[in-house]
């Protein structure tokens, strides 16, 4: 079974990544109100909830222009003021957590949101298949938030390939490459250098004998198991590089701490 191992500091919750404890921190314990309301000044911590506000507290004035505050009688002069003057404002915002993406018009919101949010719009890198994000779990470490191959396909694969070595190997080795594209994307260049390899970490396994590089103790092959295992960048300033991966028990691994 999957384990919370991100732990608030200010209440009793945990969550499974750090990306859902950082998102509960800013909207529950967090002090900073980042989104201000350019209507009336109001602020809030969260984009959707600012979005929100503007929706129902100043509905009146729908046709407004938040930047520049001037007015129109209607929302397509409204709508071809914004794509003139501010082709880089959002006036509607994807209320997905995950996503969070703006749009100009409220018919690109929507379009998107039937594209991306409601039929098929990712492929299963297993089964192939188009399915609803519904059908992925969520990543941190992916540039979508979202794990690659489907919770069916998941299941399948913890009831047979992941029980060997070649296809733990093969999570390991995928999994470093979405962490590396992931890090890149927010600009931590050093960090998302890869140069290892299958072949790399199979040799890693026989040189290790099977056994943590911390603990020694014989590493178990599969998912949601006790001392299951795990690639470790031994410097965290450094990517995937082969002179700074090695093979530990998820309990010692660093990133799970």
């Amino acid at each position: 079974m999957r384990q919370k191992n991100s732990h608030c500091t200010e209440c009793d919750k945990s969550f499974y990544s750090k990306t859902d404890l950082d998102r509960h921190y800013q909207s529950v314990h967090s002090t900073e109100r980042p989104f201000v309301c350019e209507v009336c000044s109001s602020s809030f911590k969260t984009k959707p909830n600012l979005g929100r506000h503007v929706k129902n507290a100043h509905d009146k004035i729908k046709n407004g222009c938040l930047e520049c505050k001037t007015y129109y009688k209607t929302e397509y002069e409204l709508d071809e003021h914004l794509t003139q003057i501010h082709p880089n404002f959002s006036r509607f915002i994807c209320q997905i957590e995950v996503c969070q993406k703006g749009f100009l018009k409220e018919v690109d919101l929507k379009i998107h949101y039937a594209k991306n949010h409601e039929t098929f719009p990712k492929t299963c890198s297993l089964c192939k298949e188009s399915k609803t994000y519904k059908e992925f779990q969520k990543s941190s470490g992916s540039s979508d938030d979202l794990k690659s191959h489907c919770s069916q396909c998941r299941q399948n694969e913890g009831a047979g390939r992941s029980f060997t070595l070649d296809g733990h190997i093969q999570r390991l080795f995928d999994g470093a490459k979405a962490s590396a594209i992931f890090r890149v994307s927010k600009g931590r260049v050093n960090v998302g250098l890869v140069d290892i390899s299958l072949e790399f970490l199979l040799g890693t396994y026989k040189t290790q004998l099977g056994m943590c590089y911390y603990s020694g103790l014989t590493m178990e092959l599969g998912i949601s198991i006790p001392w299951k295992m795990s690639l470790e960048r031994l410097d965290v300033n450094e990517g995937y590089l082969t002179t700074n991966c090695v093979l530990v028990c998820n309990e010692f691994n660093g990133a799970c701490q």
